[in-house]
């Protein structure tokens, strides 16, 4: 067996090596850890979109990621009012799903000024406090930030873990609602099976 020895802090960017890349399960914890590091190199960090001609499918936006025989696809479609799913898989196999939807309220559907302060704000909140903890979405509350002369909030309310969980994130402009997105997903499960996850 092949221990790392990595501090904390450098925690998210240890490849995946060792253990994971020779068996044929996974902890949760190594999927966690996974799922946190794609999240930081993919949208939240502002990542190479995938060309249209190598989407999974046709018609969505998608990023991707990959480590050793962790591979991570987020497919979404839709700009100020969208909706998406997000996908891990482990040595080809699926065994980690998020689908989240939602987007601008009201007006601001339409209003291209708002949606970019709006989606600027949940770029850099979905950073921040990065960690190798499991959050399907952002961290609990950002206090009130002034972003491009608007005061932006944030708010995620989830229950679970990275096995099953479920929840909703908004985000407020000037103390109003102004975005709110819903999600969802877990580990797959196949009855009669050995699970992947353990």
């Amino acid at each position: 067996m092949v221990i790392l020895s990595v501090s904390a802090a450098n925690l998210a960017d240890v490849p995946c090596e060792g253990t994971v890349a020779r068996t044929q399960t996974l902890t949760a914890a190594e999927l966690a850890s996974f799922i946190m590091m794609a999240h930081r190199r993919t949208y939240a960090g502002s990542g190479r979109r995938v060309p249209e001609a190598h989407v999974q499918i046709h018609g969505l936006k998608e990023y991707h990621f990959a480590d050793g025989p962790l591979d991570y696809r987020d497919s979404y479609g839709g700009s100020t009012f969208s909706g998406g799913i997000t996908i891990v898989r482990f040595r080809n196999k699926p065994v980690w799903f998020m689908n989240y939807g939602g987007g601008m309220v009201g007006r601001l559907v339409d209003d291209r000024l708002s949606a970019e302060k709006t989606f600027a704000f949940l770029k850099e909140t979905l950073l921040e406090g990065a960690s190798d903890d499991f959050r399907p979405r952002g961290p609990a509350y950002r206090a009130p930030t002034l972003v491009q002369g608007t005061m932006a909030e944030y708010l995620c309310n989830w229950t679970g873990s990275v096995r099953h969980f479920s929840g909703m994130e908004r985000i407020l402009l000037d103390g109003v609602l102004a975005f709110t997105h819903t999600f969802f997903g877990g580990v797959y499960v196949r009855p009669g099976e050995e699970p992947t996850v353990r």
